[in-house]
């Protein structure tokens, strides 16, 4: 039985996939700051008018989930970048491993078969 394995994000890196998800955002315009300064000002003078209330909280509610939205994003891509530059720094380290035992198997293997390499005899 073969299960199908798909890939987060189509394969892409993670710039390509952070890129493409700031990017699906829906940009709403809010009101301008005097417009909306008017509409305090209207809804502070008349208390029994609730469609300038209302206003008022459409804006604030627009502003709260444009915020929300925007910082879960960032803390989405600190995560990304966060787990990108342990993956690299794992990948260095084993790299770095795997050229230094290599080298070693080299002038083991030198060793055995009596070759004279260069820095064996320092001490």
């Amino acid at each position: 039985m073969s299960v199908s394995k798909t890939k987060i994000g189509k394969g892409l890196s993670s710039m390509h996939r952070t890129t493409s998800r700031l990017l699906g955002f829906e940009k709403i315009t809010p009101t301008s700051v005097d417009e909306f300064q008017r509409q305090v000002n209207r809804m502070r003078n008349d208390l029994n008018d609730n469609t300038y209330q209302a206003t008022v909280f459409a804006s604030y509610a627009n502003l709260h989930s444009s915020y929300a939205a925007l910082t879960n994003e960032e803390n989405t891509i600190a995560r990304m970048e966060r787990n990108a530059h342990i993956r690299n720094i794992f990948f260095r380290a084993l790299t770095t491993l795997t050229i230094g035992f290599s080298i070693m198997f080299v002038y083991w293997a030198a060793s055995c078969l009596g070759i004279s390499m260069p820095l064996k005899g320092l001490s």
